[in-house]
Order: structure tokens, then C-alpha cells, then sequence
């Protein structure tokens, strides 16, 4: 499923689905993010850094760890 025009962030996102996120349309056109425990990620739909995708993978992977030491 194609959530924006980049390439990574759609792979940052496909990977997060893959291991129980769920990822939604706000109605501000932002793309967010929640994990199996509740928390929140906001990306925008159409990222212009380049680094944004980076930026995204660190964030899940931080809460992906901090959710599976509870």
C-alpha cells in the first residue's frame, strides 16, 4: 500500500504494519502511526527532508523498545 510519493517512508511504514502498527490519514493530510501499545508517530504525507524517513524508522524503533520493556 502506497501511503506517500517516497519510496523509504512507504517501507518505514510497510515495516511498521508488518509488526502491528496501524497507520491512518489525518484530516490535516499528515500520516499517523500508532503502535499495539497506543503511542503516536506523526509523519507528513509528503516529507521534504530527506532525511524524514530516518528520522521516522528511529522514532518506532525507540518506541518498539521502550513498549517491549514494559
Amino acid at each position: 500500500m502506497s501511503h506517500t510519493k517516497s519510496r523509504e517512508m512507504n517501507a518505514v511504514l510497510a515495516a511498521a504494519l508488518g509488526s502491528g502498527w496501524r497507520v491512518r490519514r489525518t484530516n490535516n493530510n499528515h500520516l499517523m502511526a500508532v503502535s499495539p501499545g497506543g503511542s503516536v508517530v506523526v509523519v507528513g504525507s509528503t516529507p521534504s527532508d530527506k532525511r524524514a524517513f530516518l528520522n521516522t524508522r528511529a522514532r518506532i524503533r525507540r518506541i518498539d523498545e521502550q513498549e517491549q520493556q514494559l
